[in-house]
């Protein structure tokens, strides 16, 4: 199932949903036409923390960096921050139903030389979990 979808540095990008054997949730980011992986992962989705490092970072076209993951209902936005750069904040979007997660969060960096941290937020703005 298609969660989202665009192009970033001149290459499309499509972000899918779908459950493997084991019947996990799984994301994948995937080229324009939702044929080519780029990168993505299954289950686990429970573990990250506030303040987690790394969530689901992956590969996305012509070397641009992404990260994407499932979240609570309580998670209203997810912000990115890296020493010496500006924070990237992302909206919550909802999940179709039946997906195993309420919301999800996508975003783009223009490169992948930079270490984020990603940190969800509710809707005061204060800090929620991340996952599911």
């Amino acid at each position: 199932m298609t969660l989202a979808s665009g192009v970033v540095d001149g290459g499309g990008w499509t972000l899918v949903s779908f459950r493997n054997e084991s019947g996990e949730l799984c994301l994948e980011l995937r080229d324009a036409a939702g044929k080519s992986s780029y990168s993505g992962g299954c289950g686990g989705w429970a573990v990250a923390e506030p303040g987690s490092g790394a969530y689901l970072d992956g590969t996305g076209p012509g070397g641009t960096e992404f990260a994407y993951g499932p979240l609570r209902e309580t998670v209203g936005s997810v912000e990115a921050s890296a020493r010496g750069r500006d924070p990237v904040v992302v909206p919550a979007r909802a999940m179709p139903s039946g997906s195993g997660a309420a919301k999800f969060f996508v975003m783009a960096f223009p490169d992948a030389s930079t270490d984020w941290t990603y940190t969800a937020r509710n809707a005061a703005g204060g800090v929620d979990r991340l996952g599911t």
